[in-house]
């Protein structure tokens, strides 16, 4: 069956295969792709793959990580990505961004600035971020970060992409929210696992209403944190210890990925 066609929400893959998200420093410094970008999907369309995915486009015009990879973050950007998206296309290649916010784990910039610290909670972090320090966003920082998802996502349509997926793994900002090491909030976005599971909720909520439900609109998910590697020094530590030590395991991602496809997640 690897070989057959799947159309899902309307999107006809002509076999199973899919590309998964990988890049690198192939936009200039402003974020904008370049040719290296479009000849580089377009390599891998020329050769079969059912479809490809995207690297992580950044939702946030303060937060950019690593320097030279595409941002989504603002309209300038759509011109040159859909000139990309199109060519992929002809050849037979769907093409679907993900886009997502790095947060804290943010490694590169011209200079170190306060947004590349915020994440769900404040804390320090010996390896991921270079300012290792990480500080708590605010509920109005929280919520004009779901409206640059929506607004990234209709980017993403305008460009002319066939679907989007929304970045909720790999330690980025809506992971850093699902993950009990890295969210110790005591308001509504932390706590329990359905608590820290309300910023991917609100994401996801708002990106759907943004794109309509005939837009093939995926999620991506971690299967088990393993917050033990690479050995690292987090602090504070949390209780109990196997949050701290693991993470989520496929038990709450199974938890999270039901009550995606319930928000109509394809």
């Amino acid at each position: 069956m690897i070989f057959e066609p799947i159309t899902i929400n309307g999107v006809t893959f002509s076999n199973r295969l899919l590309r998964s998200s990988i890049g690198g420093r192939t936009a200039y410094y402003d974020g904008t792709v370049t040719n290296a970008w479009k000849n580089f999907e377009l390599r891998f369309a020329q050769h079969g793959i059912g479809g490809s995915i995207s690297a992580t486009l950044n939702v946030d015009p303060e937060r950019w990580s690593p320097l030279e990879y595409p941002q989504i973050s603002t309209d300038k950007f759509v011109q040159e990505l859909s000139e990309g998206v199109a060519a992929v296309q002809q050849k037979d290649c769907p093409y679907i961004i993900q886009i997502g916010d790095h947060g804290y784990h943010t490694q590169t910039s011209l200079f170190s600035e306060e947004a590349d610290q915020k994440s769900a909670s404040k804390g320090f972090d010996l390896i991921f971020g270079y300012r290792t320090s990480c500080s708590e966003m605010s509920i109005s920082e929280i919520e004009k970060s779901v409206q640059q998802f929506a607004d990234a996502a209709v980017r993403v349509q305008n460009a002319g992409c066939d679907g989007l997926e929304v970045t909720a793994s790999k330690g980025y900002l809506i992971h850093q929210f699902l993950n009990p090491v890295t969210n110790r909030r005591t308001d509504r976005y932390g706590g329990s696992v359905e608590k820290r599971f309300r910023l991917l909720r609100e994401d996801v909520t708002a990106v759907r209403e943004a794109v309509g439900h005939d837009y093939l609109f995926g999620v991506r998910l971690s299967a088990n944190d393993f917050n033990y590697l690479p050995i690292n020094l987090r602090w504070p530590p949390v209780r109990p210890l196997r949050h701290y030590w693991f993470g989520n395991t496929i038990k709450e991602n199974l938890k999270y990925a039901r009550q995606l496809k319930e928000l109509g997640v394809n």
